[in-house]
């Protein structure tokens, strides 16, 4: 394993030379020092791994790490919502927990789809769209709750119930009210592609942040956060999909390095994915620069997207690609 991640450029001397492209570009924007704090401090994630029972989810679900990989997931899910709170103080702890568990939910589901198959169906009739939808609609009527029989997969559902009805709460439905319709239109979106019927399998890679970046507004993007927040779910894409390039041949998985052409038929699909695996494996290092230049490229198309829109969330995006770079 650690060979072929080597070989594909995601670990070893191919890994430094994305990291010292990205490291170079950060340098240049950050003359001075930023002391800026984003998302959920540590007392707040140590309040959610107590309530939430982190230990227990990472006994039971070990493949996203310990207790405290866990409080680093929703941390995540905290600063990059908490990008789009630059104007905003009513709710905004509110809004981070909200981050933060969405975050957090999202990896454990994926987890369980790709990890835990015995358990595929009963994630499923626990935690689905309509369920979802109910729960927004209604978030003080217990029998909207979002919960499972099975012990590992209520822990789940008990996040994602923290989710929606915190945002229910916050936000009361209205049939006229384009926004939370829109939620529940990416919600849709990000699950479908996660269980495999939509056409578009990045959807549950990219749509994430941008569902984040909308908790954290109370009406539409301005144009400019719309597209920020559009680049950052495709860099951090990209980002994933070059460090997990081997796991995700090894599962089967959609990568953007093996075959980022979408709308092919589906048998083209395939011998693309195989093709680029293969022509990667057997060049090795000579597609590692160029594997540094797509993940240098969407970087800095975040970072000038960033810029477009105020000082605080550039400042503040900086701050989350650190982490996200040299965590």
């Amino acid at each position: 394993m650690q060979w072929l991640r080597k070989r594909l450029g995601c670990s070893g001397k191919g890994r430094l030379e994305v990291i010292e492209c990205l490291k170079t570009q950060l340098t240049s924007l950050t003359q001075n020092d930023l002391k800026l704090s984003i998302g959920l401090n540590d007392e707040d994630l140590e309040q959610l791994a107590t309530r939430y029972d982190f230990s227990f989810i990472a006994k039971h679900i070990p493949h996203r790490g310990d207790s405290d990989n866990l409080k680093l997931i929703a941390w995540f899910g905290s600063a990059i919502t908490d990008l789009a709170c630059w104007d905003l103080n009513e709710n905004k702890e509110d809004i981070l927990v909200e981050g933060a568990l969405f975050n957090l939910g999202i990896s454990l589901f994926d987890s369980v789809i790709d990890e835990i198959p015995n358990k595929k169906l009963e994630l499923l009739h626990a935690i689905n769209v309509s369920g979802i939808e109910k729960r927004i609609i209604k978030p003080n009527d217990e029998e909207s709750r979002l919960a499972s029989n099975d012990n590992v997969i209520n822990h789940i559902a008990i996040i994602f119930d923290g989710v929606f009805s915190s945002l229910g709460k916050r936000m009361p439905y209205s049939p006229n009210e384009p926004f939370i319709s829109e939620l529940i239109r990416l919600i849709r979106l990000m699950y479908n592609s996660e269980v495999r019927v939509d056409e578009n399998p990045f959807n549950a890679k990219s749509l994430p942040i941008i569902f984040l970046g909308k908790l954290g507004i109370t009406n539409s993007f301005r144009p400019e956060t719309e597209v920020f927040y559009n680049k950052l779910g495709q860099f951090i894409q990209i980002y994933d999909d070059w460090m997990d390039m081997a796991d995700d041949f090894l599962k089967g998985k959609p990568n953007y390095f093996f075959n980022n052409r979408i709308f092919y038929p589906s048998f083209l699909k395939y011998v693309v994915y195989y093709f680029n695996f293969f022509k990667r494996i057997i060049s090795g290092s000579i597609y590692h620069s160029q594997t540094a230049a797509i993940v240098g490229y969407f970087f800095r198309e975040v970072m000038h997207a960033s810029a477009a829109t105020n000082n605080v969330l550039y400042k503040k995006n900086i701050v989350l690609c650190q982490k996200i770079i040299f965590h």
